[in-house]
């Protein structure tokens, strides 16, 4: 599937490419991988597992290059021209990085990308918390 680069979205401070394909938005989970400190071998065991790829809607696509026009897509696809990533829905973002165990990241010593990430866990589990009690 050929994924087009459709915007740059700010993430806490920090840009992330957002592609479409298919009608979903996507972002590369390499990228989020390299933003947390987080280790890619498992990153990406978690996103190809059945559970990650019906979490997350995990998959390879072909990123299209934002400073160059393709002319055929589909055909330098099929010739493995274009760039191949693993890609998560944006939507599910917040799902994944709420999945992640802090603990991990300060034992490797990445204490400062530790603290930024159990925060935002904190606090999408506390607004999580609030919608929910407020729907009861």
């Amino acid at each position: 599937m050929i994924a087009r680069p459709a915007e740059i979205c700010d993430f806490r401070g920090m840009p992330l490419t957002v592609y479409h394909a298919e009608g979903d938005s996507y972002i590369v989970l390499q990228a989020i991988a390299e933003m947390f400190s987080l280790p890619w071998e498992s990153t990406r065991a978690d996103a190809i597992s059945e559970e990650g790829k019906a979490l997350y809607g995990s998959r390879v696509l072909h990123i299209l290059p934002a400073d160059r026009h393709i002319p055929d897509p589909e055909k330098a696809a099929a010739a493995n021209h274009l760039a191949q990533s693993l890609c998560i829905r944006l939507e599910s973002m917040t799902l994944f990085l709420l999945r992640v165990g802090t603990g991990d990241l300060r034992a490797a010593g990445h204490i400062e990308a530790a603290d930024r990430l159990l925060a935002l866990q904190q606090e999408w589990g506390d607004a999580l918390y609030r919608i929910v009690e407020g729907s009861l």
